[in-house]
Order: C-alpha cells, then sequence, then structure tokens
C-alpha cells in the first residue's frame, strides 16, 4: 500500500511503528527504512529474558517490519492523492498518453482537472519543455489543485522566469457553456497537439476543442455512459475534420503468483497412508503421500470493472 510521507507523520501497523519525520532528507529515494518496536508490556519482556533478549535473524537481516522509500511518481501521486471527484488510473491514463501520443515539448489542452491524477501524467509525458493547460469548473478544486502544482515544483506561472521550462497551468472556467480560450493569450489558436475531455457533456466542448488543435492533433474524450460517447462522435462528424473516429474500453485484469502444494502420484501398487489410522490398520504397511511445491501464476480477485469509455480521433485537413 502506497502512503504519501509528511514531516511528523506516524504510521503505526501490526509490523511496529513507522517514524516518517526521520526520514526526510536522511534517506535517499530507494531506501528502506525499518520500524521501531512497540513498547513491550512485563509478560513480553520476562519472555523475551529467556529468549536472551535478542531479536531472532534470518540471513543476516532483522525480522522487523520495512518499507521502501519510493521516488514520486505520477503512479504512486494517484494512489495516495487526496479524492476530490473519480479519477483515472494507470490502465486508463497509460492508454490515453499513448494514444495521444505525446513527447517532450508538445502542448496539451485538459477540461477536467477534478484531482490531478491525469494531469500529472499528461505532463510528466511533455516535460519538461511542454505545457498543460487544464481546465476545471469548480473554483475551490482548481485551487487546491493549483497549491498541489505549486508544491510539486510543476506549475507554469512558477516556471515562467526560468525561460525554455514548462509546466502546468490551472484555471478555473466551464468550458461546456464557454468552450476553451482561443484568443491567444495562452496558446495560439489551432496550436495544441492533443486535447483531452472529461465533462458530463464533452459534445458540447467539441468545437472550440477543434479550433484548438493543430492538424494532426489527436483529441480524446472520457466517458463513463455510451451515449455521452454516441453524441460526442455526433458532433466530431458535423465538425468534419476528424478521421479514425474509435472507442475503447480498458479493463486491467492482474495476476498474482502463489506458491501451492501439489501430491504427486505414487508408484503402481503403493498404499497411500490415510490421514488417520483406524484399528487394527498396520502404518508401516502404507507410503507417505508425495508432494511438491509450486509457484502458481492466478488472477487477482481484486479487478476493476468498467471505468469508462475513451474516444480518440485525430484531426486533418481535408482537400476543398
Amino acid at each position: 500500500k502506497a502512503l504519501r510521507v509528511t514531516k511528523g507523520g506516524i504510521l503505526q501497523n501490526r509490523y511496529g511503528v513507522f517514524d516518517q519525520g526521520a526520514w526526510i532528507d536522511k534517506l535517499h529515494f530507494g531506501s528502506v527504512a525499518y520500524a521501531k518496536q512497540f513498547p513491550k508490556k512485563d509478560g513480553a519482556k520476562k519472555e523475551a529474558s529467556k529468549r536472551g533478549g535478542q531479536r531472532k535473524r534470518m540471513n543476516g537481516s532483522r525480522q522487523d517490519g520495512f518499507v521502501y522509500v519510493l521516488r514520486p511518481t505520477s503512479e504512486l501521486w494517484s494512489l495516495v492523492l487526496p479524492h476530490r471527484t473519480q479519477i483515472l488510473y494507470v490502465a486508463d491514463i497509460s492508454t490515453v498518453v499513448m494514444h495521444l501520443r505525446l513527447r517532450p515539448g508538445m502542448r496539451v489542452v485538459e477540461s477536467g482537472t477534478g484531482s490531478g491524477s491525469l494531469t500529472h501524467a499528461l505532463y510528466r509525458a511533455v516535460a519538461p519543455s511542454g505545457s498543460v493547460f487544464t481546465f476545471e469548473y469548480h473554483g475551490v478544486r482548481a485551487d487546491k489543485a493549483r497549491e498541489e502544482f505549486v508544491d510539486h515544483g510543476i506549475d507554469l506561472k512558477s516556471a515562467a522566469a526560468d525561460s525554455g521550462k514548462g509546466g502546468v497551468w490551472v484555471e478555473q472556467r466551464d468550458i461546456e457553456q464557454l468552450g476553451f480560450p482561443t484568443d491567444g493569450e495562452l496558446y495560439p489558436e489551432g496550436s495544441v497537439d492533443a486535447v483531452f475531455l472529461d465533462l458530463p457533456g464533452p459534445w458540447k466542448a467539441i468545437p472550440s476543442a477543434t479550433k484548438c488543435l493543430k492538424v494532426g492533433g489527436t483529441l480524446c474524450s472520457f466517458s463513463p455512459c455510451i451515449e455521452q460517447v454516441q453524441k460526442t462522435l455526433e458532433a466530431m462528424n458535423e465538425e468534419n475534420v476528424f478521421y479514425r473516429m474509435r472507442t475503447m474500453e480498458i479493463l486491467l485484469r492482474p495476476y498474482e503468483l502463489r506458491t501451492e502444494k501439489f501430491n504427486l502420484m505414487t508408484e503402481p501398487g503403493e498404499l497411500v497412508a490415510p490421514r488417520t489410522f483406524s484399528a487394527g490398520k498396520d502404518p508401516s504397511r502404507f507410503v507417505r503421500q508425495p508432494s511438491e511445491s509450486r509457484l502458481m501464476a492466478i488472477p487477482s480477485e481484486d479487478m476493476r470493472g468498467h471505468t469508462g469509455y475513451l474516444t480518440f480521433a485525430q484531426k486533418v485537413k481535408f482537400d476543398k
């Protein structure tokens, strides 16, 4: 389970007590942080003294609980971020980034910032010189997202003084009613490489998204209902500039590794020993059932179901 490290943070579980404040500015990413032991009761102290007062060791390492201190990534941030809205997870995010064909230096426009899960992944794909302009309908959510971008060092306003460095620009705006900005203040019209829509009515934003996109740019719309997809495709058809319109649903099925014990076949004529012997039976006449342990790959029981439909289309220029 992922956990966000904070100053003064304490994590307690059955493995021990983890003092997060002791890791900051002291441990490198990839380090192992061991837990402190719970204070032992009087009975536990007496029992420990009988054993010599020392914990057992295996292969020279302690048996205490431990965690790995990892470098922050957009995937880890999606697991620990404050949920202000429903978010996209790694299966949908990776598909979006791949089909938008993002690379460093590109310009991306997003509507529906929400909790900022996808926004971090979009910027990582276009960093360090690319930019992501994200718009959120709700003012408080937009302010919270801006605070997180500043805290993570990816806010575009903060990076403006650094020539050639990109970032994330977040703004409160009702895209369904007002559309994307096309006045040239944030970006020139027809200069955006990719547009992502996560709106209740994405078909309403198709006209302004078309103006923002450059020729060859890609549009993606995320919708939980198929009726939204139908209306969005109809709006794309009316623009008469989109090519390769397609919709897909991503279902991720993880597998787990388990060690299972299997009984092996015995030689012909051998009598396998039962679990219990009844009166009158001689145990020496039987042989023990041979067995071996094998490593198995088993489908995980914890699988995410339907999240939404991803619709992609590429803007092209038709000859008149």
